[in-house]
């Protein structure tokens, strides 16, 4: 899999100066766990970084999809139940609404980052389904 890394920045104060920066923050997927990462630094010395796996919290996340959101597309019925079993274990999306998402072909079943996917597709491609597509969101809605 291609290395993708979305980047983007959230306005933060620094905690020892209270001036006004900028939190880095990135996506990627390292050693086949979707990870998030925050770097910040300021003027005055305060620094840090913090590295964690999963989806950030809603800020950060907000923030990545600004940067672009695009959709996991299931292109073929041969790979509906696979799609269901990922979208419950990843995606906490019960039986139900996932059968609602893939009822007709090609499917959304998943709109998020660029890198998260990715991650949802490799983790698709685990389970023998190949077809599956990652594209932009024209407009940044789903």
């Amino acid at each position: 899999m291609g290395f993708v890394r979305i980047t983007a920045t959230v306005p933060t104060v620094c905690a020892t100066c209270k001036t006004a920066g900028e939190l880095q923050v990135w996506q990627v997927i390292r050693d086949g766990n979707l990870t998030w990462s925050e770097e910040f630094s300021c003027n005055c010395g305060h620094a840090f970084e913090a590295n964690e796996k999963g989806l950030p919290p809603p800020a950060i996340r907000e923030a990545l999809l600004d940067a672009g959101q695009y959709s996991l597309v299931l292109m073929s019925a041969e790979g509906r139940p696979a799609a269901q079993k990922i979208m419950k274990a990843l995606l906490n999306v019960t039986d139900k609404e996932s059968a609602a998402v893939l009822v007709s072909i090609p499917a959304k079943m998943y709109v998020g980052t660029q890198t998260e996917c990715m991650f949802v597709a490799e983790a698709m491609k685990r389970l023998g389904v190949m077809e599956t597509r990652v594209e932009k969101v024209q407009g940044g809605q789903a």
